[in-house]
């Protein structure tokens, strides 16, 4: 039985496309007001901007299609519609995670080979993708039916071998390396009331469990892990919050520390555990995003729970002697020219230069902690017309080499 249905899977694999999604997708917020294409003042929504021929999705087209901010289509082996979950790029190259819009099952593993979207292997809900190098990629999704939830690929002499990793979790939520053999890799288990942990690989492959956010639950108010992102093996951060409450860890050479953790209490707001851990300049918040810029320091996207449409970046930098300290950069969603709702995926080519992805929507900030940084358009349109797609991520290894992958798309950047 197991044979069959991987034989099904691969089967219709070959008739589909690649996606990139985030770990942990949220309804599309109301496209309502949108970008028009030079970034100016909002245009109507065009529902059908991006049909293409024949029924194909542009992004399907065999010629790219650019935005007027240099965001072009690429080529994808399918004919339906396809999402993508997660990208991470290499200089020429780029892996992905998606599957045929709204159909789990065959959720994919992919790799752009500097010319179209090949597909590697299936990955049932595929979700979220990291790659130590060129030849090593590590995937995540679900278990189903005896395949894993985790598979790591292997490419020698030009064929892939893929071994299941973790066979006895059920969900992947978050991968993210400083390299081969420094692999962190966090899960989630729908049969426990506070059910995510995290994992380190070593280079021989072998898992330790380094978090487990059980042991951290305080009476009812469980921890939830919303990202997990660094700049070095000892450089790791786990961005979580209890209900609206936010939890921050840091992972220096002594391990994990708990920097922040404030629960909720009525009539107050957030209380921190220990005066050392209490959030002061933000007494309730949503994370939405995070990003590491620099050894001990994260960006984070925050949105207030009274302004769910907006909201700031804040820098947390934990200090030598102990503690942290906290920086307030450029808001945004507040304002026509930095609408976005609520921002799918944030990623850092330099120290205060923030790129964030939402409903159909980029913004850029070059210089978000400067009093004269905002937030602008960098137009995603293709034709004048609005693209009403939500956009899971967005990665890159420079300014001239960014993805942004999403619902029926997937964007490459070459020029800033």
């Amino acid at each position: 039985m197991r044979r069959s249905v991987l034989g099904a899977i691969v089967t219709a694999l070959a008739a589909c496309a690649v996606a990139d999604a985030s770990d942990a997708p949220s309804p599309a917020p109301s496209p309502s007001p949108v970008p028009s294409d030079d970034g100016g003042t909002p245009a109507t929504t065009d529902a059908s901007a991006d049909a293409g021929t024949a029924g194909r999705p542009d992004a399907d087209a065999s010629a790219p299609r650019c935005s007027s901010a240099g965001w072009c289509t690429t080529r994808m082996p399918m004919d339906t519609a396809f999402t993508f979950t997660d990208v991470w790029p290499f200089e020429d190259s780029a892996f992905a995670t998606g599957l045929p819009t709204g159909d789990k099952l065959r959720g994919t593993i992919a790799e752009y080979d500097g010319s179209e979207w090949k597909l590697l292997s299936p990955l049932y809900d595929a979700r979220v993708v990291w790659g130590a190098s060129k030849d090593e990629v590590w995937a995540g999704g679900e278990a189903y039916r005896g395949t894993p939830a985790l598979k790591r690929g292997l490419r020698a002499s030009g064929s892939w071998a893929w071994n299941p990793m973790l066979p006895e979790e059920t969900v992947i939520t978050g991968i993210w390396g400083s390299g081969p053999g420094d692999v962190y890799v966090l899960t989630y288990d729908p049969r426990r009331a506070v059910g995510q942990r995290v994992y380190h690989f070593d280079a021989a492959g072998t898992p330790s469990l380094v978090f487990d956010a059980a042991l951290q639950s305080n009476g009812n108010q469980g921890l939830r892990i919303e990202r997990l992102v660094g700049t070095s093996a000892n450089d790791v951060w786990i961005v979580g919050r209890r209900q609206q409450c936010g939890y921050l860890a840091h992972k220096s050479d002594a391990g994990f520390v708990a920097l922040v953790d404030t629960v909720p209490t009525f009539g107050v707001g957030c209380v921190g555990l220990g005066d050392e851990l209490h959030w002061r300049d933000i007494p309730s918040i949503t994370w939405v995003n995070a990003v590491a810029v620099a050894p001990g320091v994260v960006d984070i996207l925050v949105s207030g729970p009274s302004s769910p449409q907006g909201g700031r970046v804040v820098r947390v930098g934990r200090l030598a002697e102990g503690g942290f300290e906290i920086e307030h950069g450029a808001k945004y969603g507040y304002a026509p020219e930095s609408w976005i709702g609520a921002p799918m995926a944030v990623w850092s080519s330099a120290p205060g230069d923030i790129w964030m992805a939402g409903f159909g929507v980029v913004l850029r900030n070059p210089d978000v902690f400067s009093d004269a940084g905002a937030f602008s358009y960098s137009s995603v349109a293709l034709g004048g017309s609005f693209v009403p797609k939500q956009f899971n991520a967005i990665r890159g290894t420079s300014p001239n080499n960014i993805w942004l992958v999403g619902d029926s798309y997937a964007f490459h950047k070459t020029s800033l």
